[in-house]
């Protein structure tokens, strides 16, 4: 009678003991951290493909807002407005309509991997290590990231990506990592002058989006069973234009009203001159309707669904 009534508290004290931590634990745990934290750090990216090279980024956070320097690329966000600056080019992106902010830094990669991928936590003494398996047809193939047991920041990321024709292998350094509180005035730096400026306003509805431009937007028929996103009206000198974004288990771009790529593939499509193209960045299919320039762009989507939703689009009333 002894020996059952102790049996039956240890299966008691194990009923109640505390659920082993899992990969997802530690994420929400680390992206709840980081989401409005403020520090520095100093990115190291080692590319092997060819021949291997490597990418130095530093950026800062401050609550969600962002600073970025890169080869002479600054980029910088206060929650509204995201501009890059490459020394030639200015980028500015209107992101003030968007119901969801972007997240940046380490709270981009744990939302990413929460919402993304099937997870699994590997034992580890000296950190936690994530072996992340893509829940959708992306261009990553593989993902395992390492973070600290301490501060729950990246200690370093490996992926295998998929660029169209080729396969390369992207490893991760985080290293001089400073906690620290900025001013606001790094983030709302004036942008540089430069010779080109190209303005970007972001709009979560087509209708919404036609509003500020002067020609009608052709919405695809066919999407090849991705989902619309959001559209985003773009602005280059004289050059007026908008990009599409489809997305779910693949994705695309869809470009109308900018300049087109000059060489390719010739192709035809229900009496339509159009150029195909294939290379490390994915395909794109482009090609003039009704005086439009139009251009799909994917990495993922094969070229008969290219065609299709070229046909779409040809064949549109509007």
């Amino acid at each position: 009678m002894r020996k059952i009534a102790v049996i039956v508290l240890a299966l008691l004290i194990l009923g109640c003991s505390e659920k082993e931590e899992d990969a997802r634990d530690v994420l929400e745990k680390a992206l709840k951290k980081y989401e409005n934290a403020s520090y520095e750090v100093t990115m190291v990216s080692e590319i092997a493909f060819d021949d291997h090279s490597t990418i130095d980024v530093k950026y800062g956070m401050y609550k969600g807002d962002m600073f970025l320097e890169r080869d002479g690329i600054i980029s910088a966000s206060n929650g509204s407005i995201l501009w890059t600056y490459n020394g030639r080019n200015l980028v500015i992106n209107d992101i003030s309509r968007m119901s969801i902010k972007p997240k940046h830094g380490f709270a981009f990669i744990y939302y990413d991997l929460l919402k993304n991928y099937k997870l699994e936590l590997i034992k580890n003494e000296e950190a936690y290590v994530i072996d992340a398996t893509p829940t959708k047809h992306k261009i990553v193939k593989s993902y395992k990231v390492w973070i600290d047991k301490e501060e729950l920041y990246p200690i370093k990321t490996e992926a295998e990506v998929s660029f169209g024709l080729a396969d390369v292998k992207i490893t991760t350094e985080y290293r001089d990592i400073q906690f620290k509180d900025f001013s606001d005035e790094v983030f709302n730096i004036p942008p540089p002058k430069s010779v080109e400026t190209i303005y970007y306003i972001f709009f979560e509805s087509v209708e919404d989006a036609q509003k500020i431009v002067n020609f009608s937007i052709v919405v695809p028929g066919y999407t090849a069973g991705c989902t619309f996103k959001s559209i985003n009206t773009v602005k280059k000198g004289s050059v007026k234009g908008v990009v599409l974004l489809y997305d779910d288990d693949c994705s695309f771009y869809l470009v109308e009203g900018l300049n087109l790529p000059t060489k390719g593939k010739d192709v035809t499509i229900l009496n339509v001159s159009a150029k195909y193209n294939e290379g490390y960045n994915g395909k794109s299919l482009s090609f003039v309707h009704n005086n439009m320039t139009f251009e799909i762009i994917s990495n993922c989507l094969t070229y008969e669904d290219l065609i299709q939703i070229a046909k779409s689009i040809i064949s549109s009333k509007s």
